[in-house]
């Protein structure tokens, strides 16, 4: 997941809709989504889905997604 600008991945939060943010695990490094309502509105995070990581590298279309 080279070439990310991890400050532009984001979603909308599936459980409050929020902003969801690029987050790294302070354990091990690895990323994942995070809600910006964490830690006192909202606690969901999920996997970064691929398609999103694709965005924030500047694909302007994405097959199957048109």
């Amino acid at each position: 997941m080279a070439d990310v600008e991890w400050d532009k991945v984001t979603m909308p939060c599936p459980k409050c809709g929020r902003v969801m943010k690029a987050r790294q695990n302070k354990e091990n490094g690895s990323r994942f989504m995070g809600c910006t309502g964490w830690p006192n509105d909202c606690q969901a995070t999920a996997p970064i889905p691929a398609y999103v990581i694709l965005k924030a590298q500047g694909a302007t279309s994405l097959p199957g997604f048109d």
